[in-house]
């Protein structure tokens, strides 16, 4: 295993201060929406435990709730300001970047959703854990979706996971990233390639369970136009319309990426 290091407990509190200090554009509405987001945890805490005694996992949303949280308010405590200010603070501290293939997060907060690195469909409780919450890219959220890349011994869990116990896998909040990863994107008038190289255990680990299938649909749609707007279009086709076939459409997409001659590297 290659040494890497972890991020500070300092550096940790710097920036969950920096959120705290700034969680709503109005000052008067803070205290309020700390609270709120405070509240939350600990629902989330209690829906963990009382799965943890049914045996059966939640079929709660509660990120969801948040976000739905007063949604028609135009000011005072509302999901969309606590969720806007939760991803500009942690997308400031990623300088702009996706957490786990590094292209500039661009476009409205669709285009760059707040990621969950120990999925909430199996560990609720850590839904409104600050360090649990990143920002990705919509093609490495997509990609990920609830995949849990964390050693089962995590599982079950009450408290967050200490920042050293993280060996199996990265962490965009307690890892730095240029000590996993090497990437290496190329682009000219005729073709668009790009490289990622593992060089660490976590780093290998990633390039294995998501940036390979990052960089063949980033090549696959870059340098086929045409494909790009024909898969965007499908996509804005409504939910319900083509939900009948949405499993078809996603193993054609992965098909045609897996498919393509792309250069990755995982060791």
């Amino acid at each position: 295993m290659s040494n890497y290091t972890v991020r500070t407990r300092k550096e940790l509190r710097d920036r969950l201060k920096s959120y705290k200090s700034t969680c709503h554009p109005v000052q008067k509405h803070r205290a309020a929406s700390l609270k709120y987001l405070e509240n939350m945890y600990w629902l989330a805490i209690e829906e963990f435990e009382t799965c943890s005694n049914s045996q059966i996992l939640s079929k709660r949303d509660l990120w969801g709730e948040l976000s739905n949280y007063n949604k028609t308010a135009t000011s005072g405590v509302a999901g969309k300001f606590i969720t806007k200010k939760i991803r500009s603070v942690i997308e400031e501290a990623q300088h702009g970047k996706c957490c786990y293939c590094r292209t500039p997060l661009l476009g409205t907060a669709y285009a760059k959703p707040i990621e969950h690195i120990l999925p909430r469909k199996h560990f609720i409780q850590y839904t409104f854990h600050f360090f649990n919450l990143a920002v990705a890219c919509y093609r490495c959220n997509d990609i990920k979706s609830a995949t849990n890349w964390a050693y089962s011994s995590k599982s079950g869990k009450k408290y967050y996971p200490r920042p050293e116990s993280f060996v199996e896998m990265f962490h965009p909040s307690f890892h730095y990233y240029d000590e996993h990863i090497i990437f290496d994107r190329k682009q000219n008038n005729k073709n668009h390639s790009v490289t990622f190289l593992g060089v660490t255990d976590q780093g290998k680990n990633l390039c294995l369970h998501l940036l390979s299938h990052v960089a063949a649909r980033e090549m696959l749609l870059t340098n086929n136009v045409g494909l790009a707007e024909s898969i965007a279009e499908i996509k804005s086709v409504n939910d319900k319309t083509i939900a009948h076939c949405r499993d078809e459409f996603e193993q054609f997409e992965e098909a045609l990426a897996t498919s393509l001659s792309f250069t990755t590297a995982s060791i």
